[in-house]
């Protein structure tokens, strides 16, 4: 039998069996009855039941010894509040570039786990070397056009070879834009997917979208911003990037999510 793992629980957001990496965007199809949407509360008691509720689910899929990818950004701060809220045991890493090449992100992470008295987990990778002179075989390996997402699955591979039994990562709820939810997800984004059923071992990708219930709650609470989700040529991708970034901020902390956002807005791979 081929390896199974539920991304989606339920299948509540389904997905093809064949992800091109070199498509800009995949098909996903919302799995739910319009009483799903009349059912949904946004109470604190509410809210901080889905946030233990989705830790619980992502947890018993994971195995004894889990692990949670962690760049220091509000997505991954959110998916460790919701597993320290449940009460679970797991692990924290982060990924260190050599000659501080990421240090926005490391030093985030860094205050974020001192702050929560939270170890924090250090893998070094020279950046330039790997991405040079291995990244093309990964990339072959795992059918991924992207060097940010082959990136995240060298720490995969890292993080397997130290005995994890399962690896999280923050992912992200939809939102409003003008005129559309999104964002959808690149196939590049989605290939967490493929790279699970590749090496047959738990990796869940999109942690804030694993359970409905969270998913949308969040993405309900977030106010609508005023830009499209494609990226027109003559407009600016920083400015966009940060009016979406103010406003996943509101909608993270109405959502009850003690979040640290960055001074400085980065896409997480800078």
């Amino acid at each position: 039998m081929s390896f199974q793992f539920e991304h989606f629980k339920d299948q509540w957001l389904a997905y093809g069996d064949f992800l091109n990496p070199f498509l800009k965007s995949i098909d996903f199809t919302v799995e739910l009855p319009v009483e799903f949407f009349d059912n949904l509360r946004f109470d604190e008691a509410s809210l901080t039941q889905y946030r233990i509720n989705a830790a619980q689910s992502a947890a018993s899929l994971l195995g004894n010894r889990p692990v949670l990818c962690f760049s220091g950004g509000i997505d991954s701060q959110a998916m460790i509040q919701c597993w320290k809220e449940a009460n679970l045991n797991f692990d924290v890493a982060t990924l260190v570039f050599n000659d501080g090449l990421n240090t926005h992100d490391v030093d985030h992470a860094r205050l974020y786990c001192q702050k929560y008295n939270l170890s924090l987990i250090e893998l070094d990778l020279n950046i330039p070397t790997f991405l040079v002179r291995e990244s093309a075989e990964v990339a072959d390996l795992y059918q991924c056009s992207s060097p940010h997402f082959i990136t995240h699955y060298k720490m995969f591979d890292m993080l397997i070879e130290l005995g994890y039994t399962g690896i999280c990562c923050g992912g992200q709820a939809f939102a409003k834009g003008k005129d559309e939810w999104g964002p959808a997800p690149s196939a590049a984004q989605a290939n967490y997917i493929e790279f699970a059923r590749k090496r047959e071992f738990p990796v869940m990708g999109n942690f804030l979208g694993h359970t409905p219930e969270l998913c949308w709650a969040v993405a309900i609470l977030t106010p609508e911003h005023c830009r499209k989700w494609s990226i027109a040529p003559n407009e600016s991708s920083k400015e966009i990037h940060r009016d979406r970034y103010e406003t996943k901020i509101e909608g993270y902390r109405r959502s009850g999510f003690d979040i640290i956002p960055q001074a400085e807005k980065y896409t997480g791979f800078e």
